[in-house]
């Protein structure tokens, strides 16, 4: 199984999409994917467009693939998986993924 690495998943559901059902079968597929370690780094006023960080003995594609066949989500549905570590930089409003890498990455 490849190395621990520490990843931001950015997911955009579709407007017709449905929250109340996607949403937390979405959080638990990431914490499968992770061993239970996540944390959510943001979300918009709509909720539609999310973003978690956490650390997986997947790679990037293998979390992809989860999303993918997902039953919650649709092909309108879309998710980016992108490795982050220690040199990751961001201003103030996303201190909580700096302080998550510097507890969990």
């Amino acid at each position: 199984m490849a190395a621990r690495n520490s990843y931001l998943v950015v997911v955009k559901l579709h407007r017709e999409s449905n929250l109340v059902a996607v949403v937390p079968q979405l959080k638990e597929l990431l914490k499968d994917c992770s061993n239970g370690k996540t944390e959510q780094a943001f979300r918009s006023s709509d909720g539609r467009l999310m973003g978690w960080v956490m650390n997986s003995n997947l790679v990037a594609d293998q979390i992809k693939v989860e999303f993918e066949g997902s039953m919650h989500t649709t092909n309108r549905d879309h998710v980016l998986v992108l490795q982050i570590g220690a040199d990751t930089g961001g201003t103030q409003e996303f201190s909580r993924v700096k302080t998550w890498l510097h507890h969990h990455g």
